[in-house]
């Protein structure tokens, strides 16, 4: 039995149920999902993982924060989806959708009628997103990425929810939050042609609906690591008690590093990438990234960095299309 709408159990209670969306376009699949009603009221938090299907330490940890969530002591309700782009999770794909080659946190916040990836960040807007009081979209580097824990913010210039976007992304507890102004997109894309939006994440639609949301990130290269699960597992926790649904108060940690400004960093002829960084190193303005050969070994070009900053990811795979992403540089605020 599947559900076309999300249901909630009664006071005190977990459920763990399927999901079926109401479109052709979507047929064949069904999403696990939980659904916790706490003892007392409260608001709504929904959880998200898997929007890139081979980020498996969000997975893991959304999975193990729902199961192990006590609803006699939860003020308020949860909705958990561990994986959202089921065709990539099934088919080991990263970044996109193999059902359309899309990207589906581009897509957000979707559309009724469309490819797979714009049909499926409609209903989950609708569906899932739209039910919330807040948003946490876990993520990790994907199967060819390092990646330093930072946690994004799309502001959406209204005062009462990016203060509170901001204050989740603190409170998670990871070494950096990307805080980036409304009407530039989630990122700052640095190629030979200059710098671009890219739009269409979940918080960025969320924060549109007047819902406050934060992107959290932690693990990479596509491994199943203990210690990012662990860091996942301790934000979640740390948000709800901050929001009043857990009792306790989060333990004091260190400010993290504040970036306002992400760089993304694209070859602008492919080929094999040795690279010369790692996720965390300072780069000075001019700073080697790596260098690009052809493949007979033969020199194409040093790629260098446009700006000061912090390496928050790196492309580990040395097959790199024309355009290709090779790595994202956060500048410190």
């Amino acid at each position: 039995m599947t559900d076309s709408q999300v249901l909630f159990p009664a006071a005190g209670h977990t459920e763990q149920r399927l999901l079926a969306f109401d479109s052709p376009t979507l047929a064949g699949y069904t999403w696990p999902y939980f659904t916790i009603s706490g003892a007392q009221d409260g608001p709504t938090v929904c959880l998200l993982a898997g929007v890139h299907g081979a980020e498996y330490p969000p997975i893991d940890a959304l999975m193990r924060f729902c199961r192990d969530l006590d609803p006699l002591t939860l003020r308020g309700r949860v909705i958990g989806v561990p994986v959202v782009n089921l065709p990539a999770f099934w088919e080991r794909t990263p970044f996109v959708c193999p059902r359309d080659g899309k990207n589906p946190n581009r897509m957000f916040p979707g559309k009724a009628i469309g490819t797979f990836s714009e049909v499926l960040a409609h209903h989950i807007t609708e569906s899932v997103i739209r039910q919330g009081d807040y948003l946490i979209d876990i993520h990790c580097g994907d199967m060819v990425e390092d990646l330093l824990p930072f946690t994004i913010i799309q502001e959406s210039g209204r005062p009462e929810v990016d203060s509170v976007a901001m204050d989740m992304a603190i409170t998670y507890g990871l070494e950096c939050v990307v805080a980036l102004p409304p009407d530039t997109g989630p990122y700052v894309v640095a190629n030979g042609s200059g710098s671009r939006p890219v739009a269409g994440t979940t918080d960025e639609a969320a924060a549109q609906l007047g819902i406050p949301a934060i992107t959290p990130e932690a693990g990479s290269i596509g491994q199943l690591q203990s210690e990012a699960v662990q860091a996942h597992l301790r934000g979640l926790q740390r948000v709800f008690q901050r929001l009043e649904m857990l009792d306790g108060t989060p333990a004091p940690q260190s400010p993290p590093m504040l970036v306002r400004e992400f760089k993304w960093v694209r070859a602008e002829r492919g080929g094999f990438f040795r690279k010369a960084i790692s996720a965390g190193d300072r780069l000075e303005a001019g700073g080697l990234i790596g260098q690009m050969v052809d493949l007979w070994g033969a020199p194409q070009a040093e790629i260098t960095s446009p700006v000061a900053g912090v390496v928050l990811f790196v492309t580990t795979s040395p097959a790199i299309l024309d355009s290709g992403l090779i790595v994202g540089i956060g500048v410190p605020a």
